[in-house]
């Protein structure tokens, strides 16, 4: 899956003859990512490894925008 792109909504298969309930991949990687501290990490160190260049453009600006670098 591309970094830049958002994770998907999965339908998740219950019971036979039921509709499968959703699951936003996303809506909970974000959860996660607020509840697990990640925002205290130090985002001013380059990453080991590093990511491609495009890449690391695009999570600079977002690094950026949010405060982190």
């Amino acid at each position: 899956m591309p970094l830049r792109q958002r994770l998907p909504v999965l339908p998740i298969p219950l019971r036979r003859n039921e509709p499968p309930v959703t699951l936003d991949l996303q809506a909970l990687l974000d959860l996660l990512y607020a509840a697990g501290r990640y925002d205290d990490l130090n985002y001013r160190v380059e990453l080991e490894p590093p990511l491609p260049p495009q890449d690391a453009a695009w999570a600079a600006e977002l690094l950026k925008a949010a405060g982190k670098r």
